[in-house]
C-alpha cells in the first residue's frame, strides 16, 4: 500500500468566499443550477439513482443515432464497467454537425497565434466542411474504425480538424508533440509562453474577445503574478469564471487570481481531474459552490469520493479525515482499460483497493466535506517518522514574497531517513544568496514546523516542467541522488535545457 501524505490543519483555515454577487450581473440568463441546494439535490440523485440521473442527462444533452437500452452495467470490482449499452452516437456530430446545422456562422474556434496579428476565427460551418474533407481523405487512405492515427502538428486549428476527423470515422487519434531542433525549441519555448510578446497578452485576449471563462494552469498564474499587477489591464466586464487545472493553487496565488484578475466578481473554479477520469471529478460549480483557496471543493455529479487509510486499506468515513483518494462507483467518462493491456489497467487503478478506483493522489476531507488534494501519494517525504506532503511545504515556500515557484523532493538521509530538499524559482528583482536561503528555511519552520524545514534550498532559474505545466520531480530526485546519467526521457519537458542548469546549480550550492 502506498503512504498517504499528512495534512497540515492550518491549510484548512483559509477564509471561505461565497459566489460573488457581481458575477450574476454578467450572466443574466437562468443558470442550469441556481444554488447550493439545487446542487445537493441533484448530486444526491446522481449517487443514489445513477442510472436515472445519467440516463436522463445523456438523452437531454446528446444526440443519439440509436438509443441505449441499459444505462450502466458491470462494476469496478470486476473491472468490466459499461455505460449506455447498445447506444450509438458520433462524438464529432455532437461537437460540430448539430451546431453547424443550427447556426453555421457561429464561431467555433478562436485561434490566437504567437504573433499577435496572426490569429483567426473558425465558424462551425467552416469546421464541419474541413473535418468532412479530412475524414474523407482518411477513409480513402484505408483508415477504418479502430485504427490508430498519429497526429504530428503544432497547436493550430488544423490539428483540431484532424482530431475531429478521426473521431468522425471511429479512428483512435494519438497527438504527438511536434519536436524541433534545439535552436527552434529555444525560440518556441520563449515565444510560446504567456509572457510573449508581453505579460499582458492573456489579458488583452480576454478583452479583445469578451472572454467569459478563462482556464489556465497554476504554472502560468505563478509566472503572471510574478510579473506584477500592473500588467493585468483591460476591460473584463464579461469574465465570470476563472478556471485552473493541473495542481492545487497556492493560497497566495489563488487570492491574486480572484482579487487582481477577477476583481472579486468572477468565480474561481479550481478543478481536480485526471486524463483517466475523462472529466472533472471534484470541482466548484461557478455561481454555486463556496470557494476555499487551495480546495478542489465538492464532488461532481455521479462521483462518490472515498478517503482510504493507506495502512489498513479501509475507507475512512465522516469529515476531518485524510488518506488516499479513491472513488466508490463508476461514471460515464471513466477510462475502461489501457490499450493493449487490460491487466495493467486493473492492477493500476482497480486492484490497489478492491472495489474502488485508485487515483494515486492523497487528499483530505475537511470539517465541511470539502476536498483538499495533496498531490501524488509518492510525493511524500518521511522525516524522522513525520510523513510530510511536498505540496504543503511548497505552499509554505511560495508564501515568501521572493518566491514564484517551488518544488520539494525527499532525499536519503542517514539520520532522519529522508531529508527535505527544495528547489525555488524567484520573482523578478530578487537575487539568490545565502541570506534568502535561510529566510526560506525559516519560512517553512514557522508555517509548518521544524521537522519540515528544508535541509537544502537550491535557487534555480526555472523548474523542469512538462508542456502542460506539471513539475517533473523525478528529474530533481535523480539529480540530487547523483544519477544524472539515469534521468530517463526528458523530451516531454517544455525546455529540456533547464536540466543542465539545475545540475550545475546543485553542484555549485553543495560545493559552498
Amino acid at each position: 500500500m502506498a503512504e498517504a501524505p499528512s495534512v497540515v490543519p492550518e491549510a484548512h483555515e483559509h477564509a471561505t468566499y461565497q459566489p460573488p454577487e457581481k458575477m450574476f450581473a454578467k450572466h443574466p440568463s437562468q443558470p442550469h443550477i441556481a444554488n447550493l441546494e439545487d446542487y445537493q439535490k441533484l448530486y444526491k440523485e446522481s449517487i443514489t439513482e445513477p442510472n436515472k440521473f445519467w440516463g436522463r442527462t445523456a438523452r437531454e444533452l446528446l444526440t443519439w443515432h440509436r438509443d441505449f437500452e441499459t444505462v450502466s452495467a458491470g462494476s469496478l470490482a470486476d473491472g468490466d464497467v459499461k455505460w449506455f449499452v447498445e447506444g450509438q452516437l458520433n462524438a464529432c456530430y455532437n461537437a460540430v454537425d448539430r451546431h453547424a446545422y443550427k447556426d453555421p456562422n457561429r464561431v467555433a474556434l478562436i485561434y490566437e497565434a504567437d504573433e499577435v496579428n496572426d490569429g483567426r476565427n473558425v465558424t462551425y460551418g467552416e469546421l464541419l466542411r474541413d473535418v468532412s474533407k479530412v475524414a474523407w481523405v482518411l477513409k480513402q487512405a484505408g483508415i477504418k474504425k479502430g485504427d490508430t492515427v498519429a497526429i504530428y502538428m503544432p497547436m493550430i486549428p488544423e490539428a483540431v480538424v484532424a482530431i475531429l476527423a478521426c473521431v468522425r470515422i471511429g479512428a483512435v487519434h494519438s497527438v504527438v508533440f511536434a519536436g524541433f531542433s534545439a535552436d527552434a525549441l529555444r525560440d518556441l519555448v520563449f515565444e510560446g509562453t504567456p509572457a510573449y510578446p508581453n505579460f499582458s497578452r492573456y489579458w488583452d485576449i480576454i478583452e479583445k474577445h469578451n472572454i467569459t471563462q478563462f482556464y489556465v494552469a497554476p504554472t502560468a498564474l505563478r509566472l503572471l503574478k510574478r510579473a506584477g499587477d500592473e500588467h493585468v489591464r483591460g476591460n473584463f466586464k464579461y469574465l465570470r469564471t476563472l478556471g485552473s487545472v493541473g495542481e492545487p493553487i497556492a493560497a497566495e496565488v489563488w487570492k491574486w487570481y480572484y482579487e487582481v484578475v477577477g476583481k472579486e466578481s468572477a468565480h474561481v473554479v479550481d478543478t481536480y481531474w485526471q486524463t483517466e477520469t475523462g472529466s472533472n471529478v471534484i470541482t466548484p460549480l461557478a455561481g454555486v459552490t463556496p470557494m476555499k483557496p487551495g480546495s478542489a471543493s465538492l464532488p461532481f455529479f455521479g462521483i462518490e469520493p472515498a478517503i482510504i487509510d493507506p495502512v489498513s486499506g479501509e475507507e475512512l468515513h465522516g469529515n476531518n479525515v485524510e488518506g488516499v483518494l479513491a472513488f466508490k462507483q463508476s461514471w460515464p467518462s471513466i477510462a475502461r482499460t489501457v490499450y493493449g493491456s487490460h491487466k495493467r489497467y486493473l492492477d493500476t487503478y482497480l486492484h490497489v483497493y478492491k472495489g474502488y478506483y485508485f487515483t494515486g493522489d492523497g487528499a483530505a476531507r475537511d470539517h465541511e466535506g470539502f476536498y483538499w488534494i495533496r498531490g501524488r501519494v509518492d510525493d511524500v517525504v518521511n522525516v524522522s517518522g513525520h510523513r510530510l506532503s511536498t505540496a504543503e511545504i511548497e505552499a509554505a515556500l511560495i508564501e515568501h514574497h521572493a518566491v514564484a515557484e517551488a518544488a520539494v523532493v525527499g532525499v536519503s538521509d542517514e539520520l532522519t531517513g529522508q531529508a527535505v530538499n527544495a528547489f525555488v524559482a524567484l520573482k523578478d528583482g530578487n537575487e539568490a544568496n545565502d541570506a534568502l536561503r535561510k529566510e526560506l528555511v525559516l519560512q517553512v519552520r514557522k508555517s509548518i514546523g521544524p521537522f519540515a524545514a528544508p535541509k537544502a534550498v537550491f535557487i534555480i532559474g526555472d523548474l523542469p516542467k512538462t508542456r502542460s505545466g506539471k513539475i517533473m520531480r523525478r528529474i530533481l530526485r535523480k539529480v540530487l541522488a547523483g544519477e544524472e546519467d539515469q534521468l530517463g526521457d526528458v523530451s516531454t519537458l517544455s525546455d529540456p535545457s533547464v536540466v543542465a542548469k539545475i545540475i550545475a546549480t546543485v553542484h555549485e550550492t553543495r560545493g559552498k
